[in-house]
């Protein structure tokens, strides 16, 4: 299967490359940084950009993972974590409806903030769950 893997040059899309290669996908890797030596098409583009700026190259797709994000608790980022956590993510389930493909959303219990001790979803903000 062809899959568009977003965020593949952070943390999870990196740790997915070899278990989606080993299971003989074949990936466009939407990184926003190269990636060292893999064996995938790299795609630069921006999950905040409609159609992320690469649109007409995603024909072949058969589906979406979805693990860009961004983690930081810093006031000063929360600007870029809104492009990068909401629109990103919209502009994802977008793609995948226009290319009526499955989608994976990979993500991180981080998006509802720092916390200590047990958590639950009454933890996160309205509209973050």
């Amino acid at each position: 299967m062809r899959i568009l893997l977003t965020g593949a040059s952070g943390n999870l899309g990196r740790h997915l490359i070899p278990a989606l290669l080993s299971d003989g996908h074949e990936i466009n890797a939407l990184v926003h940084n190269q990636l060292p030596d893999v064996d995938v098409l790299l795609v630069r583009g921006d999950v905040a950009a409609p159609g992320f700026g690469i649109r007409s190259s995603l024909r072949h797709i058969q589906a979406i993972v979805h693990t860009a994000g961004l983690v930081s608790f810093r006031t000063r980022d929360r600007s870029a974590l809104s492009r990068i956590n909401v629109i990103g993510t919209q502009n994802t389930v977008q793609m995948a409806k226009d290319l009526a493909v499955p989608l994976f959303h990979i993500s991180t219990v981080y998006v509802c903030g720092d916390h200590k001790g047990t958590f639950s979803y009454e933890h996160c903000a309205v509209g973050q769950t």
